[in-house]
């Protein structure tokens, strides 16, 4: 995501958010594994995609 001009926020706990063009994808961090989960995979398509980004 920072590859492609992302800003990533730390929130509280685990939580992070990604601003791209103006648009804000919240998201958990993986935990206790490190590996992200299929529906969070989907999530960030689906965000990269409404920003006109093919993944």
């Amino acid at each position: 995501m920072r590859a492609l001009g992302a800003e990533l926020i730390e929130r509280g706990g685990s939580r992070i958010a990604f601003i791209l063009s103006g648009a804000r994808l919240d998201l958990h961090r993986p935990h206790p594994a490190k590996e992200a989960k299929r529906y969070q995979v989907r999530e960030i398509e689906l965000f990269l995609m409404e920003q006109g980004i093919k993944p």
